[in-house]
């Protein structure tokens, strides 16, 4: 910024003329005057006389220039960031996978509002959910009256979630269940699985060898799965189904509604729920059966990839990523985000997925204060 100076000394202010002395030497001058010409003329009158525009351009208020320097683009003295320099500092570093962190519009404080986790699995109960991590560690979130949230460390691979216990498998593939215990839900037997998925108050999961193995409360029948080799199992309140090694499909338990009159046919994955099931075939078409089909069917047209049946609403992927949902809406349950998906599970009010860059949300009952960590 430049300051030009004009400084007026008026000595007469009726003439508007500088007053004189006539001299030889500075002697012949007062002090602070210089004989100039043969004149007494003041020091401080001679800025009249100087062109102040050839002097350099300065910004006389350090305050304004320490303010200015905010968003240069480069951390300056009391800047923690400014603009896309954050110190070396990264999303990654702040604890979270993925994302870019952002500077305050005083430099004086960095954001990881765009930073967060990436999920490789996820589990939807009756009001809590659960998820693994990209690096193996497991999350629980939601109400936590009966210890359904109290995750165990470890490194897992696979959860499900039941209405107030949850199951998963670690690594290694030994089983693990946690929360409400009433009727064996939680006791895990032991064994190496490739699948868990837990219902209301029963499990199931496939064992490495393909071998079924269902526990918790005995009722109906649903804890005497068929023989056989099985590649994918889902249970649900009272009824459990899974697909053999042959992508046949075979339901037991309560018979109630036709819930466990698989249709035939050759699929890929099922998913129980409370008073019907759903099926993807090979083909990517879909097929539901069970007590309320009317409320819940018919189901959207398309070819699927994935579905989660819950109480009373399903989610499914389309095979080109969209989520679809359908049934009771009260809780905005069967109201999905827009984005592209990989995986989602249906709860009893809510539901959660997983994008394809891994972030994984939640809607339906609760939702704003019951998404998963970023």
């Amino acid at each position: 910024m430049k300051f030009q100076f004009i400084i007026f000394t008026l000595i007469s202010l009726s003439s508007c003329q500088f007053q004189t002395r006539e001299c030889q030497t500075k002697a012949d001058c007062f002090l602070g005057e210089i004989c100039s010409e043969e004149s007494c003329i003041k020091m401080f009158d001679l800025a009249v006389e100087e062109d102040l525009s050839t002097m350099p351009e300065e910004d006389l208020s350090s305050d304004s220039a320490d303010l200015n320097r905010c968003n240069n683009g480069e951390i300056n003295a009391g800047e923690k960031c400014d603009g896309a320099d954050f110190a070396g500092l990264t999303c990654l570093s702040k604890g979270f996978d993925k994302g870019t962190l952002s500077c305050n519009s005083t430099c004086n404080a960095l954001s990881t509002k765009h930073c967060y986790s990436v999920y490789n699995e996820l589990g939807a109960g009756f009001h809590h959910s659960c998820a693994i991590k990209k690096d193996g560690t497991l999350t629980c979130w939601g109400p936590n009256a009966l210890g359904q949230t109290d995750s165990p460390a470890g490194f897992f691979q696979k959860v499900s979630v039941g209405s107030d216990f949850s199951c998963a498998l670690k690594k290694t593939g030994e089983g693990q269940c946690w929360g409400y215990n009433s009727t064996g839900q939680t006791a895990f037997p032991g064994g190496t699985f490739s699948q868990v998925s837990s219902g209301e108050k029963h499990s199931c999961a496939i064992k490495t060898n393909g071998q079924l193995v269902c526990w918790g409360q005995n009722k109906n029948g649903k804890l005497d799965p068929p023989s056989g080799s099985f590649q994918n199992v889902s249970s649900g309140t009272n009824h459990s189904c899974a697909i053999k090694s042959d992508h046949t499909l075979h339901c037991w338990g309560d018979s109630f509604g036709g819930i466990i009159d698989s249709p035939e046919g050759l699929f890929t994955q099922v998913s129980a729920g409370a008073s019907q099931s759903c099926a993807i075939r090979t083909t990517g078409e879909m097929v539901c059966w069970g007590k309320n089909v009317t409320f819940l069917n018919p189901h959207p047209p398309g070819l699927f990839s994935q579905v989660s049946v819950g109480d009373f609403h399903t989610c499914a992927i389309l095979t080109s990523g969209e989520l679809n949902c359908w049934g009771e809406n009260r809780q905005s349950q069967s109201t999905p985000p827009e984005g592209k998906f990989v995986q989602v599970k249906s709860g009893g009010w809510h539901s959660c997925a997983i994008l394809e860059d891994g972030r994984a949300l939640c809607w339906g009952k609760d939702a704003s204060r019951n998404q998963p960590p970023r």
